[in-house]
C-alpha cells in the first residue's frame, strides 16, 4: 500500500526518508553539503512529495518521492518520480498498486505523464513491464 506523507510527517520520519532519498537521487542534484536541508524544506512547504510503501505489517518497504513539473513552454505538467528507494524486494503486486496510486494522483493534479529517471536496470524493466516508454535518455554534462 502507497501512503502519501504530509510534510509533518516527514519531518517527524526524516532519518527514514533521508536515507532512502540518498541512495537514489537523480543525476541533476549536486552535492552541496545543504543539499539535503534544500530537499527537506522541499518536503516542508509542499513542492516535494513523499509516499511511502509498507507491507501488510505496516512495515515501510519503499520511499518514492514526487514533484509536479511544469513545462511553461508547452503548458504540460507531469509528475516526476524524483527518487524511488525499495529496503527489500518488493512484491510486483506493491508496484502495481504503488503505480494506479500515483497516476490517479497525476491524473486528480491535471498532469499527463508520470516520469522518473532511473540507471537502475531493475527499475527500468519493471517501469518497462507497466508500459513506460526507456527510449529517452537524460544526458548530463558536468561544468
Amino acid at each position: 500500500m502507497l501512503i502519501y506523507f504530509l510534510p509533518e510527517q516527514v519531518a517527524n520520519n526524516w532519518d527514514i526518508i533521508e536515507y532512502a532519498i540518498e541512495q537514489a537521487l537523480p543525476p541533476m542534484a549536486d552535492d552541496s553539503p545543504d543539499k539535503m536541508n534544500n530537499i527537506l524544506e522541499a518536503f516542508l512547504i509542499g513542492k516535494l512529495h513523499c509516499w511511502i510503501s509498507v507491507n501488510k505489517d505496516k512495515q515501510p518497504e519503499a520511499v518514492i518521492t514526487t514533484m509536479i513539473l511544469n513545462d511553461y513552454a508547452s503548458k504540460t505538467k507531469t509528475l516526476l518520480i524524483y527518487t524511488a528507494y525499495a529496503f527489500d524486494k518488493t512484491a510486483a503486486l506493491s508496484w502495481m498498486e504503488g503505480f494506479d496510486t500515483l497516476f490517479k494522483y497525476a491524473k486528480s493534479k491535471g498532469c499527463s505523464a508520470v516520469t522518473a529517471f532511473s540507471n537502475d536496470n531493475k527499475i527500468i524493466n519493471i517501469a518497462q513491464k507497466f508500459g513506460a516508454d526507456i527510449n529517452m535518455r537524460y544526458l548530463s554534462f558536468q561544468i
